[in-house]
């Protein structure tokens, strides 16, 4: 067994370096082919052309004066289908600033126009945009969107965004628990943004792949990712900032001890954040920055940054940086002997994460439902949230693409089973606290053996229901009626 383990790991340590090797030998030609100088005295069709070149660099902050301006110019000269594209790019561009419902209403809005339903390159282009977003905000909507997306890419023959459409499935697969496909539909992305030259592609998908490393605490094989991330940005001219890879790095070099570092990354992409009036990368950095402060015992600090997030991420309704913010906060609170406070934290925390419908965060918010119990001294229904927070988990890990990848993720929610364990101590139950430790270590084998009988093709049947089961588990999340939670 340590001798396959072996293999993999170096399977998988060959895998990156090919997908680095060729980051150097597909990137090596490319370079932006527009000046972006004197573009306001263009036509509008040049400012377009100059926006769509700098967001699919990812440079929105940039591309946004010009996505007005097209706009603008588009409908004065009766232009519809290029002003409703113009229009789709500046609502895009300005969702860094606006709440995120308003955004997707008025993409959804472009949605529904005749000409956007009878075009299916503007309408490629909002299920693309929204689903950007969605991500952010309901992770079942964006597949839907991502899924539409990807099948008009391919009748149309556009390569690039439906190599942009698998990678971002494959990161609402990863939401969903379901690595082996995350990892699947990712690599795939990534070897055919390297092809074509997609620089955007390529950052956002390394930094991503760098947070999943980073979700499994594997933080130097993620420093690596987001290195390159950073480092194709830096190297590209116009390229847009890279925040996820900012923030990614950060995380890693935080999960090895290295304050110093970590803290000069964080300030530095604040600082440009907030030169760009970018207010949604701002409050996931103050999240990291509270947990920076309270890895250094700064309480107090740490209360300020996770409550200044919370409220940013409140006002543009980021609900994922919010329920970051707020279980974050809840722990400041539970520190500082404000059980009252925590739990306000908590509830607000879980009532975010319940929009966004991600299964892999579930066992997580199952657990914080649990902790909250615990401190009312409901103890018998805080071990049914235990336990089925752990239900969901091993769920997840059998949908693992490895048997290293179980063991991670079964470690990285270790505190739900050392809660219980705990738990069942307190409650006299010896026989119980056994039983959850032999859980960890019996259902991270047993997973491991499933994956190894799995096939690649389930049944539909099979597909449909475990569909239902992952619908069900949400269902009992979102819900604080009794008898329709013990119905469920």
């Amino acid at each position: 067994m340590k001798l396959l383990a072996k293999l993999f790991r170096f399977a998988l340590a060959v895998l990156l370096l090919v997908i680095i090797s060729l980051a150097f030998a597909w990137n090596i030609n490319f370079r932006p082919t527009h000046a972006h100088v004197a573009l306001m005295t263009q036509s509008p069709y040049t400012l377009l052309s100059e926006a769509n070149r700098l967001s699919w660099l990812g440079n929105w902050h940039e591309a946004r004066t010009l996505y007005q301006e097209a706009e603008g110019r588009f409908h004065v000269s009766g232009d519809i289908e290029h002003e409703v594209y113009a229009r789709i790019g500046r609502i895009r561009a300005q969702a860094v600033n606006v709440p995120l419902d308003r955004s997707l209403l008025l993409l959804n809005d472009e949605l529904d126009s005749p000409v956007v339903k009878v075009n299916p390159q503007l309408r490629l282009w909002c299920l693309a945009l929204r689903g950007s977003l969605e991500i952010n905000s309901d992770s079942k909507s964006a597949k839907r969107a991502w899924t539409e997306a990807l099948q008009i890419a391919n009748e149309l023959g556009e390569s690039q965004w439906a190599a942009r459409a698998t990678g971002e499935l494959g990161i609402v697969a990863f939401l969903d628990g379901n690595t082996a496909s995350a990892v699947s539909l990712v690599g795939k992305a990534i070897l055919s943004a390297y092809r074509s030259g997609d620089i955007g592609s390529q950052i956002r998908l390394l930094s991503m792949l760098g947070n999943g490393f980073n979700e499994e605490r594997r933080f130097s094989e993620a420093l690596t990712m987001f290195q390159r991330a950073i480092a194709t940005a830096e190297s590209t001219p116009d390229a847009g900032f890279p925040f996820m890879a900012y923030g990614g790095e950060a995380a890693a070099l935080s999960g090895l001890h290295k304050t110093a570092e970590t803290t000069k990354l964080l300030e530095k992409a604040l600082t440009v954040a907030r030169s760009q009036e970018n207010r949604a990368n701002e409050a996931d950095l103050l999240v990291q920055i509270g947990e920076v402060a309270m890895a250094d015992h700064k309480v107090a600090e740490a209360r300020s940054q996770f409550t200044e997030a919370g409220g940013i991420a409140g006002r543009l309704r980021m609900y994922r940086t919010l329920s970051y913010a707020m279980f974050d906060l809840a722990d400041v609170e539970r520190q500082l002997g404000d059980k009252g406070s925590a739990s306000d934290a908590l509830k607000a925390g879980l009532n975010a994460s319940r929009r966004l419908g991600d299964r892999y965060y579930l066992p997580r918010d199952l657990t914080a439902l649990a902790e909250i119990a615990e401190a009312k001294n409901r103890f018998r229904l805080a071990d049914r949230l235990f336990e089925q927070a752990e239900d969901v988990l091993d769920g997840i890990l059998i949908n693992q693409h490895s048997f290293e990848e179980s063991t991670a993720r079964a470690g990285s929610m270790s505190s739900t089973y050392l809660e219980h364990f705990r738990l069942a101590l307190q409650m006299g139950d010896v026989g119980r606290a056994f039983q959850v430790l032999e859980r960890v270590r019996g259902r991270t084998v047993s997973s491991h053996l499933y994956a190894r009988d799995k096939v690649d093709d389930e049944s539909p049947r099979l597909t449909a229901l475990e569909a239902k089961i992952a619908a069900t588990q949400l269902a009992l999340l979102r819900t604080d009626d009794a008898e329709q939670r013990s119905g469920l």
